[in-house]
């Protein structure tokens, strides 16, 4: 994590406390805190901080050390609140604290851990209004140059898969995993209880670190001793054959050095200490790797006579079997250089650095060795492996498609794993948010879940979440998969992957809408599909209808319903044995069958569909009543015409069709209710200009117009719109290609009784058009 110490500054203490406690108490407790931050023991400062600020709510440096706490706790918002306290102050008064201008950068440090960076940009360059001296001003102005290189790395977003390695991390420290080179094993360090020092606890407050084995399919086991102590023993570098280990050993008082040991007949010999050469006295060496050829070893120190705080050095091996006087490695920068690997090739080196073009802390780098044995200009592996936190360790398998690293927050770290595909594909999800009788609007979630239809195998991706709503997905296409959005106090949205339907490397964009979950308000409907005269659940509806059962389960204020048509139209015996495929799916998810419910939908529902709606449990009241009531009107008062579906020829304004009975019907109804008005709409399909469309639009609602006058109808009665190419009723392409079995049903005629009669007038369209065609964002009461 980047952590750049602006002003550490030292401050008169205020003491506005409690009478009970003497001065000399209150002084010491808060000497203590001060000493754990220093330590970056902040969890342990953070409480101590958060006690004095509860009785000073308004003490500047209380409020200031607690967002720094917080700030290394990746309590990132809450930081933010802390220091925007200590900058409002300055803001009302006028006054400049010690603590202002540390406050603004350590706000913009936040925000960089946010990915806000335009934001943070604007802070730091609101530093310039301060009465700055140079080295702040130097600090400032290579802030601002990071932000831009940490900006540029985030947005050219490389079609990489990383995933955090569950089954390695634990809530504790989880670091530097090293496989061998078939990566049928892993060894990694962790400060989870269980090691050989059992429970006892370092100065720092955790458990000791020891090495841990893991073998694909099974749980890590602690590899034991000799290799593990009660002190700390970490992974510091595997060779190639994977039979040799470097340890990295440290007590509490004690810098670390480097050991190795040898596998031996399936056990690791006792470790031994590397040569004076390698491990120098009041100095740190912690990882290391061999040359193919065991010839050569890099190391990190942070000896003297480096280029920076930590370099990586090369040692080579004497005759004597000794290591030689190590050499610093020209791609060492005035900053840290961390965790060295040389591949198998003996060419391809990796290490971590702070001295190169960035996103923030440590980032990771390839480069290759030129035949006099220095390194070429290294590259930037590329978000999303390198983020704004610590990333380091990085340890990829002898073919590179599949690397191991470490990702640091804060003061704990956590094991990843990479996956470099050659076939991979990115989708972008822009996500809203829907309420009540409110527009849409962009919303963050808890979480996209990729999950695979048809298998039981883990889907590979990575998802980010580049700005508010917005979120791409990098995925490896080899199965089918359905994109799962949810949210806290929402319903869910879905989104179907049909591979069948991907083409090469392309992107692909998806528009999920997650509906609020508000008492009386809730509705949120969906279809889900079949195969053509079947009742079998296929891979796709199988997996809607588990993520229904468990958000079913997680709110039980939330009902739903399944229909295959409308309320209105009888169902087939094909349609019932589908609804009873879900219900009696849910029920055995231990859904009760009170919840679930059948043929409530007054919508129209698309051939081998079946709709699902969720509603909360007093909305699903007010849909049963209004299916009551709207169902004894159908029955009792409307004057219904069911008008087969009236089409056109491409850019034409003659029909396909004869008018019949059926219009002279509608003609019929207006000549007897004076006072009832329609309004007839024409639409075209996608060809052609919206200007041209429009007009061609009105010609076809005037024909009808003209039939419905000259068979008795008032020309006042009736209303012309043309809408175009909005709202079409199917597919208008298929494949990025014009589909004329599909577009030929947008070019039409539509219906809206804009004042009823006595009874009232109903009128039925569209009643062949083929299911797989129709536009799942139709909307029949569309308006312009």
């Amino acid at each position: 994590m980047r952590k750049i110490l602006l002003l550490l500054i030292a401050v008169s203490i205020s003491f506005n406390l409690s009478d009970a406690q003497s001065k000399r108490q209150i002084k010491k407790e808060y000497s203590k805190a001060k000493e754990l931050l220093a330590n970056h023991r902040y969890e342990s400062a953070k409480k101590i901080f958060s006690k004095f600020l509860k009785g000073d709510k308004s003490n500047l440096e209380y409020n200031f050390y607690t967002g720094i706490c917080e700030l290394n706790t990746d309590e990132y918002d809450q930081a933010i609140e802390h220091f925007d306290y200590v900058i409002d102050d300055y803001k009302k008064s006028g006054n400049e604290s010690d603590f202002t201008k540390s406050s603004i950068f350590y706000k913009a440090d936040a925000y960089h851990n946010l990915y806000q960076f335009d934001e943070e940009i604007e802070l730091l360059n609101s530093l310039s209004s301060f009465d700055l001296d140079d080295s702040e001003k130097e600090k400032i102005e290579k802030s601002i140059k990071n932000v831009n290189e940490a900006k540029g790395i985030f947005f050219n977003f490389q079609p990489i898969i990383v995933t955090r390695l569950d089954i390695l991390n634990s809530e504790y420290d989880d670091h530097t995993p090293i496989p061998t080179s078939d990566g049928k094993k892993l060894y990694f360090t962790s400060k989870r209880p269980g090691g050989i020092s059992d429970k006892k606890i370092s100065e720092e407050g955790k458990y000791f670190e020891d090495i841990w084995m893991w073998e694909t399919d099974k749980e890590p086991v602690n590899i034991g001793l000799p290799i593990n102590t009660e002190k700390h023993d970490a992974t510091g570098g595997l060779s190639l054959d994977g039979n040799t280990i470097f340890i990295y050993k440290a007590s509490d008082k004690k810098l670390g050095d480097i050991y190795t040991s040898k596998l031996e007949n399936g056990n690791w010999t006792e470790p031994e200490k590397l040569n004076k050469n390698i491990n120098k006295r009041k100095t740190v060496e912690r990882h290391a790797t061999l040359s193919p050829d065991g010839k050569k070893l890099y190391f990190s120190s942070n000896r003297k006579n480096g280029k920076g705080k930590r370099d990586i050095w090369v040692s080579e091996l004497q005759e004597d079997n000794e290591w030689g006087k190590p050499v610093s490695l020209n791609i060492n920068t005035e900053y840290d250089e961390e965790s060295p690997y040389m591949l198998s090739d003996g060419i391809t080196f990796y290490f971590s650095s702070k001295g190169y073009n960035g996103m923030g802390g440590y980032d990771i780098f390839k480069c290759l060795i030129n035949s006099d044995g220095t390194f070429n200009e290294p590259e930037n592996l590329g978000f999303p492996i390198n983020t704004v936190e610590d990333d380091v360790f990085f340890f990829p398998l002898s073919d590179e498609e599949t690397a191991f690293f470490t990702r640091r927050k804060s003061v704990d770290a956590d094991i990843f794993k990479t996956i470099f595909p050659d076939n991979s594909l990115i989708v972008e999800s822009d996500v809203k948010g829907k309420e009540f009788e409110k527009e849409l609007y962009s919303m963050n979630i808890d979480k996209v879940d990729v999950l695979s239809v048809n298998t039981d195998k883990k889907a590979e991706e990575y998802t980010l979440n580049l700005e508010k709503g917005k979120y791409k997905t990098v995925i490896i296409p080899d199965k089918d998969h359905k994109f799962y959005y949810h949210k806290e106090g929402y319903v869910f949205d879905t989104e179907d992957l049909n591979i069948d339907n991907v083409t090469g490397k392309e992107l692909i964009q998806k528009e999920p809408i997650l509906v609020k979950i508000e008492e009386g308000k809730t509705e949120k409907y969906k279809l889900m599909s079949f195969e053509a005269n079947s009742s079998d659940l296929i891979g796709f509806t199988e997996t809607e209808l588990k993520l229904i059962a468990e958000n079913l389960d997680k709110y039980p204020e939330l009902v739903v319903n399944f229909s295959t048509e409308d309320y209105m139209t009888e169902s087939n015996n094909l349609s019932e044995e589908r609804k009873a495929k879900a219900v009696d799916y849910l029920k055995s998810k231990g859904i009760s069958p009170e919840r679930i419910y059948v043929d409530l939908s007054p919508r129209s529902i698309p051939d081998n569909n079946l709709e699902y709606t969720i509603y909360d449990t007093e909305n699903i009241k007010k849909e049963i009543e209004d299916k009551e009531e709207i169902t004894a009107i159908e029955e009792s008062e409307y004057y219904t015409v069911e008008i087969e579906n009236v089409f056109f020829k491409f850019d034409r304004s003659n029909l396909v069709i004869t008018p019949d009975e059926k219009l002279k019907k509608v003609a019929d109804y207006l000549f007897k209710n004076e006072d009832a008005k329609i309004a007839v709409i024409g639409y075209t399909d996608a060809v052609g200009s919206n200007a041209y469309n429009d007009k061609l639009a009105v010609k076809r609602a005037k024909l009808i117009k003209d039939i419905l006058v000259k068979n008795g109808a008032k020309d006042e009665q009736i209303q012309i719109l043309g809408y175009g190419e909005d709202n079409p009723l199917t597919l208008n392409k298929k494949d990025n290609k014009y589909y004329e079995p599909s577009k030929q049903y947008n070019r039409r005629i539509e219906f809206v009784v804009l004042v009823q009669g006595n009874p009232k007038l109903k009128v039925l369209l569209f009643k062949d058009v083929p299911g797989e065609y129709l536009d799942k964002n139709y909307n029949d009461e569309y308006k312009r």
